[in-house]
């Protein structure tokens, strides 16, 4: 079962008076995380005594009605090394959703219900809560925060949200966690549960699916 709960009702209004970075219908969330093409993205630990860096990359596609899950990959670079694996979809009509995920040498869930990490369109202060496989995950839109990374000179506005599952430490499940993300890119840093620090983006590649 999902939610959307509205909070922090005045709070937006007033920012929205001022002329905000957001409408009244919010952000379409799913511009912000782009799954088309063939996509790759490489991350750095902020904290510098982590020298292994990772990567993401898409490893499959499957259609569930009218939607793609995208499954991507995170895998330690040098030696190459797979961690985990989360089933995506991002589109306007779901908006941002988990479709369940494995850990290598680990549990694979598939939920009876995708977890919602956010609703498209959706403004700051939102929660999405999602109820599924005895467990409740809460999605909120923390708001639209400068994020640098090393891959662009330029900071781009990211949208920040926080999924949480009232555990959110090294046994929860890997989606779990803080992720910053930028339009057609995705995301630009995320912090998982169990973390202390973010991991931040040092290289993107994209191109388009051939025929």
């Amino acid at each position: 079962m999902r939610l959307t709960l509205f909070v922090s009702g005045l709070m937006m209004m007033a920012a929205a008076c001022d002329g905000g970075s957001y409408d009244y219908a919010g952000h379409n969330t799913d511009d912000y995380f782009a799954l088309d093409g063939e996509r790759s993205w490489k991350y750095r630990q902020e904290d510098l005594d982590v020298e292994w860096r990772m990567e993401a990359s898409k490893s499959g596609t499957v259609s569930k009605g009218n939607t793609e899950v995208v499954t991507i990959d995170y895998s330690v670079l040098d030696p190459a090394e797979l961690l985990y694996s989360i089933d995506w979809s991002s589109d306007s009509s779901g908006g941002i959703l988990v479709h369940g995920y494995s850990v290598e040498d680990g549990e694979t869930v598939a939920f009876d219900e995708p977890v919602g990490m956010a609703d498209s369109p959706m403004k700051p202060g939102e929660l999405v809560e999602t109820i599924t496989n005895g467990m409740t995950y809460t999605s909120e839109l923390v708001g639209v925060e400068t994020c640098a990374n090393d891959w662009v000179t330029e900071p781009w506005d990211c949208l920040h949200f926080t999924v949480s599952d009232g555990v959110d430490d090294d046994t929860s499940a890997p989606f779990v966690g803080d992720w910053w993300i930028a339009a057609d890119w995705g995301t630009s840093r995320f912090q998982p549960a169990g973390y202390d620090t973010p991991w931040i983006l040092s290289e993107a590649l994209w191109s388009p699916t051939e025929d």
